[in-house]
């Protein structure tokens, strides 16, 4: 399927020498309209911005950030630059697609030099960001005209992510053999080649992120002491509180969400008493 839309699609994806070539100069007969911007998923809103541009240009150019410089949040993009350009390119109103190897925009604002320039409804409400202000100053720079779409629909790729990712794996592989120039059949030629032969496969690294803190107020805010359930010696059926070790104290921080925190090891070996002695006494239950 991937392959597929590359061969249909592909074409309108273009390098900046390239889309210079094609839309020619300033004056141009044609008008042209950029939109610039992540494009992780592609929602109702950015269909809507999308086409709210292309009425007021002949021609619409999608320019995206490239993965090296998208630092909105962890683990972004979700989609990679080739397939949100695929993505792009596949919107009929969308007439070439460009992948921004720059942080910002402004160097390609001014080398294309389009004569509208489309920014989303967020970025002129309530006043001029410092950033949409710089490329204002591009755009005014050779006579072009920044344009603000209307904010009628409001999504947000990272809320859509985070809440219900898509599976992509699938399109990621392939396009992975694409970049690589393989298929199935040449796949399943390169494995029957390894038949009868010890092979060690060798797969990608995985990078674990660790967050070390550090406890906030005072011990005495934090002390929690620790308790077991013990048998009762006059009644093997019962059992008491009892307290499985002297004070420990809990370094659990307050108004930290979402932050892995190390247990003391009084604390763990607390834990270790109290579920030896629950699973020594199948009748009792903590209370």
């Amino acid at each position: 399927m991937l392959q597929a839309v590359g061969g249909n699609y592909r074409r309108k994806i273009k390098t900046v020498d390239e889309l210079c070539d094609a839309i020619g100069s300033r004056p141009r007969t044609k008008k042209v309209i950029m939109c610039h911007g992540v494009f992780d998923l592609v929602h109702p809103g950015h269909i809507r911005h999308l086409l709210y541009a292309k009425e007021k240009a002949d021609i619409l150019v999608a320019s995206l950030t490239a993965d090296a410089y998208i630092t909105k949040a962890q683990y972004r993009p979700f989609v990679p630059q080739d397939l949100r350009a695929l993505n792009l390119a596949a919107l009929e109103m969308v007439d070439f697609v460009v992948i921004d190897s720059n942080p910002t925009p402004l160097p390609n604002i001014a080398r294309i030099q389009p004569d509208y320039f489309a920014k989303g409804y967020e970025y002129g409400n309530g006043g001029v960001n410092p950033k949409t202000q710089q490329e204002v100053e591009v755009i005014q720079s050779y006579g072009g005209e920044l344009l603000f779409t209307p904010g009628d629909i409001v999504y947000s790729s990272s809320h859509l992510i985070e809440n219900d990712p898509p599976n992509i794996a699938l399109e990621k592989f392939l396009l992975l053999m694409e970049a690589d120039g393989l298929d199935f059949d040449r796949l399943r030629r390169i494995v029957e080649t390894c038949e009868g032969k010890r092979v060690h496969v060798v797969g990608d690294t995985i990078v674990d992120s660790l967050t070390y803190t550090t406890m906030i107020g005072g011990m005495n805010k934090t002390s929690r002491r620790c308790w077991g359930m013990t048998r009762s010696p006059s009644s093997p059926s019962r059992t008491s509180k009892a307290p499985a070790s002297t004070s420990c104290r809990s370094s659990i921080g307050r108004g930290r969400p979402r932050t892995r925190m190390r247990m003391c090891a009084a604390t763990i070996a607390c834990s270790r008493s109290i579920r030896s002695t629950i699973a020594a006494s199948p009748t009792s239950r903590p209370r």
